[in-house]
Formats: structure tokens, C-alpha cells, sequence
């Protein structure tokens, strides 16, 4: 099973990317709150939830993409914004 639960806060921008087919896919990183664990998340849904400009506290749920050397990478499939 690979499965993702995490939560933690965005650091630095988030980036929109289109793929071939014309979807948004939302980019961002990750950094958790427990770990000094810095995460790369790809998101293909609605980005208003990180296009305000603020940093906010988030919840991931998703799977594990990849690894990379400086970390992982999780694909999401929900974002939800909690209260700070």
C-alpha cells in the first residue's frame, strides 16, 4: 500500500504547471512539521487553496511519486487547509 498522510506548512512559491493534455498541475514544497523534512508535492486539482499568497498549514493525502536525493516525492490527491 502507498499511501501518504502528512501535514506541514508551504515553503517558498508554488508554481503552475500544464501539462500536454491542458491540466494544472500545482507544485510546491512541503515542510513538516514534526521532521525537518522537506517534501516536493505535485497537486492535480483546484489550486485556489495555495493561491492566496499565504503560507498556510496544510494536510496531504496522497501517495509516494519518487525518491530524490535531497527528498521525496508525493503525489497528491486531497489538500485541505487547517487552522492555524
Amino acid at each position: 500500500m502507498n499511501r501518504v498522510f502528512l501535514t506541514g506548512r508551504v515553503k517558498g512559491p508554488t508554481h503552475v504547471l500544464h501539462t500536454p493534455e491542458g491540466h494544472k498541475i500545482t507544485k510546491f514544497v512541503l515542510r513538516t512539521d514534526e521532521e525537518d523534512i522537506e517534501l516536493e508535492v505535485y497537486y492535480k486539482g483546484r489550486e485556489q487553496v495555495l493561491s492566496d499568497g499565504r503560507k498556510p498549514h496544510l494536510m496531504v493525502f496522497g501517495s509516494l511519486a519518487r525518491a530524490l536525493e535531497r527528498g521525496l516525492v508525493i503525489r497528491a490527491q486531497e489538500i485541505i487547509c487547517m487552522e492555524d
